[in-house]
């Protein structure tokens, strides 16, 4: 007897198609993606006895696991979303808009004059992430400001000072912290770095766009590519010359 499966959805749902004007070339991403130090190319793994059994002719997973240095993914896609946060913070007091497609330096540079505050909350990995990417992005190190509950791991508070940030330390869980890590960004008109969703939260994020990494290898004309991580799993058509 053939177990039955259940599919549950919210009735109330709401959902959003980002304007096809509105999404950047692959090409820029890419060319972003490999400006900041320490970036290389992640390798693409063969799985061919998974494959086997799949009855598919070849099975590969990119290895994600260091991106610039960092043990995460994430560097990857924290990196795009500051870059255009800075972009949007820095046009809001100029006549004309940063164009999109402005150098990693001519924005640092521009951060660090307009002296561009950096702040999140993390119960793990983020904090660190965004300590390291901020001095990319000419945020001074006092400047980035990471929010943490009481009772988080001394580990990972110590990672996150060895970045040269500020360990903020709030009385309360994880979501305190990411409570007032957004009450200082706005008392502070900093830029605040978020990838949870909260009640606050208005901007829609491009996920997609964000852990766009280059494969390395040709992964064969018509194959099937699978993006996965911080709840993103993606199925897109994948063409290439051998």
């Amino acid at each position: 007897m053939a177990a039955s499966r259940h599919i549950f959805t919210n009735p109330s749902a709401s959902s959003y198609t980002l304007p096809p004007e509105s999404q950047p070339p692959a090409s820029e991403i890419a060319n972003f993606h490999s400006i900041p130090p320490g970036y290389s190319e992640t390798p693409l793994i063969p799985l061919p006895t998974l494959a086997k059994s799949l009855k598919i002719g070849n099975l590969l997973i990119k290895d994600e696991r260091v991106r610039y240095g960092l043990p995460s993914f994430k560097p990857l896609g924290i990196s795009w979303a500051i870059r255009n946060a800075l972009i949007s913070e820095l046009s809001e007091s100029l006549p004309e808009p940063l164009p999109s497609n402005i150098s990693l330096p001519d924005l640092a540079a521009k951060a660090k004059e307009a002296q561009i505050t950096l702040i999140t909350a993390t119960d793990g990995k983020l904090g660190r992430i965004v300590a390291r990417l901020g001095k990319y992005f000419g945020v001074e190190s006092i400047n980035t400001r990471i929010f943490v509950a009481e009772d988080l791991e001394e580990s990972v508070k110590e990672s996150i000072k060895a970045e040269g940030a500020e360990v903020i330390v709030v009385q309360g869980d994880f979501e305190t912290a990411v409570r007032e890590s957004w009450l200082h960004s706005v008392s502070t008109d900093g830029v605040l770095v978020n990838i949870d969703a909260e009640e606050n939260y208005e901007d829609i994020p491009r996920v997609s766009d964000f852990h766009n990494p280059t494969p390395s290898g040709d992964s064969g004309q018509g194959a099937k590519i699978l993006m996965a991580g911080s709840g993103l799993l993606k199925d897109t058509e994948q063409s290439s010359k051998k």
